[in-house]
């Protein structure tokens, strides 16, 4: 499989405070990685520096070969969508016109979607289980119906990485469920690519091909999760005590915090 996003030896400096230490992985096409990894860990930081929101960068971050340096914001948003934790939307608009501002990117300077665009939001709707919301305002949708909107328009924008910020920590258990089985299928479907930072291990464990584990703005590992979800990487990275079982559904590492 090929690489679609490398970090190479990137590093964050806030004012002499550093913020992303040295940092280099890759992403390959098609598959789903998580980010954990403690508060102050970077995690956020790092999606910012990907979307080209942080200019105090050193090395660099390449999406598809191409140094990041040398995008324009619209052309990056053709390869890089976002799905914030929390999406603020102050007008009363529906469904169908939050998920049509996807399409801007694509667009010219005050150009109309056309029948093509249109036909995009739809698949992206159904796509993400949104289609019946195309009509609702977003004052009278639920927190997790919005959530799956925001991801349904950040489909629409056809990027092939999709960089999710803890999109599923305000959510019950039910809609953090629909909402990770969406990404996992356009990921397997689709061939997207989703970069996701999580608080959940075992949410993370559960979706992710690979999963990259952050400390103080450093890399602690990555890879498979049987092969770095490990006691010791854990409780050093948490600074807790854990134990460490199969699943015994999913025979998948799953993360017991025990109280000592």
């Amino acid at each position: 499989m090929s690489n679609i996003m490398k970090i190479q030896n990137l590093t964050i400096d806030y004012n002499g405070i550093v913020a992303i230490d040295n940092m280099s992985f890759k992403l390959e096409k098609g598959k789903f990685y998580s980010i954990i990894g403690p508060n102050g860990a970077g995690k956020s930081t790092l999606l910012k520096a990907i979307t080209k929101n942080l200019h105090n960068t050193k090395d660099s971050i390449f999406i598809e070969g191409i140094d990041l340096k040398d995008f324009k914001i619209k052309d990056l948003a053709k390869k890089i969508s976002m799905v914030p934790q929390e999406t603020s939307i102050d007008f009363d608009l529906l469904g169908e016109e939050i998920v049509l501002m996807g399409r801007i990117p694509h667009l010219k300077r005050l150009e109309k979607e056309g029948s093509k665009d249109m036909e995009i939001v739809k698949n992206s709707m159904i796509k993400t289980n949104t289609y019946h919301l195309k009509n609702r305002s977003v004052t009278k949708m639920s927190g997790g119906e919005k959530q799956r909107i925001i991801v349904a328009r950040a489909l629409a924008q056809e990027a092939g990485i999709m960089l999710l910020d803890e999109p599923v920590s305000q959510l019950d258990l039910h809609n953090q469920i629909e909402i990770m089985n969406i990404v996992r299928e356009l990921v397997d479907k689709e061939g997207l690519t989703a970069l996701c930072v999580l608080h959940d291990i075992n949410l993370a464990v559960n979706y992710s091909d690979e999963i990259i584990i952050m400390k103080e703005g450093k890399l602690v590992s990555s890879g498979l999760p049987k092969e770095i979800i490990k006691q010791n990487i854990l409780e050093d990275t948490y600074g807790i005590k854990v134990e460490i079982i199969d699943n015994p559904v999913t025979k998948k590492p799953f993360i017991i915090h025990v109280n000592i």
